[in-house]
């Protein structure tokens, strides 16, 4: 069964013109709804698999009245909309992951856990293991917190998403649909950023303590429930693996961010990731991001696809 592109619909006879010379043979054209920028009406046109309509190929962007636009700023205004569209198609199953997620749930255990190793090591560990086993218990408490706040951020996104899909062909993406659009984009990418600079800064600089701590065979002695340790400890590795793949992640988006997007960012360093996850700007780099590689690797006019077309 085919995967639809939301709010994309099949292109009207009329309107494939446009774009139909360009085309591969396995490819149908899909049109977007009306969007308003400004006082006009844009539409935009796309290539893509029948049964692959996540695969751009092509895109363009033309008037009511059939007019293609080949100016390269107002189509990038069109396609600020577009990596709306884009962010909650590609990302669907990772958001109603996000939204299906339980703050309570996830951490209720692990926070019964190190209370009870607090309680029974108070007076036994060395002033900064009891502040290092003390910070580990706020994290918890942060991050139970923000995960509640990036499934509100996942369900928004939900809903917006079904507003779009509710959308008739003929219908219009105006100035309030894409402001409930950017924000729930923003206050996503935002919500994870915190949660992911949060785990990565108590991944590097608590976690290590926290583990010596639980793996001294002389404190272990004193934590009569053993499961509260093991399930601490457990933990921690999962954090320790999940940024160690966030890190690579980072590295590569801040290579492309200086390379494609031309950001003066220095050489990466994690703890300059960190601050940028923490910043809550992710959104307009992810949004700048994906409107460079349309401008450059799929959009009609520009220079890599008039090189296809003229080898």
């Amino acid at each position: 069964m085919a995967k639809n592109f939301i709010p994309f619909t099949k292109a009207t006879n009329h309107e494939k013109k446009i774009l139909q010379q360009h085309k591969k043979w396995y490819e149908k054209i899909y049109v977007s709804p009306q969007i308003e920028i400004g006082n006009t009406h844009y539409q935009i046109l796309r290539t893509a698999r029948l049964f692959g309509q996540m695969n751009l190929r092509k895109i363009v962007v033309f008037t009511k009245a059939g007019e293609v636009i080949k100016d390269s700023e107002i189509t990038k205004d069109v396609f600020k909309v577009y990596t709306y569209f884009h962010y909650l198609n590609a990302f669907t199953k990772d958001i109603i992951a996000d939204s299906k997620r339980d703050g309570q749930k996830q951490f209720k255990l692990l926070i019964t856990s190190i209370k009870d190793i607090i309680d029974h090591l108070t007076e036994k560990v060395e002033e900064a293991e009891l502040e290092a086993l003390n910070n580990h218990l706020e994290y918890y408490y942060e991050s139970q917190k923000l995960v509640d706040e990036v499934a509100a951020a996942a369900k928004k996104c939900i809903q917006v998403k079904g507003t779009l899909n509710g959308l008739k062909p003929q219908a219009t993406i105006d100035d309030s649909l894409k402001a409930k659009l950017k924000e729930a984009l923003y206050e996503r990418e935002n919500k994870r950023g915190q949660l992911e600079a949060m785990m990565l800064e108590n991944s590097l600089n608590t976690s290590p303590t926290i583990k010596q701590i639980l793996t001294k065979e002389s404190y272990k002695a004193y934590v009569k429930n053993k499961e509260s340790i093991e399930r601490v400890v457990k933990e921690a590795d999962y954090t320790k693996y999940l940024s160690y793949h966030l890190i690579q992640v980072g590295e590569s988006d801040w290579a492309f961010d200086k390379q494609s997007l031309e950001l003066n960012k220095g050489e990466f360093t994690v703890e300059k990731y960190i601050d940028e996850l923490r910043n809550k700007n992710l959104g307009e780099i992810f949004i700048k991001t994906n409107i460079t590689i349309l401008m450059q690797d799929h959009w009609l006019f520009s220079a890599t696809q008039q090189n296809i077309q003229n080898p």
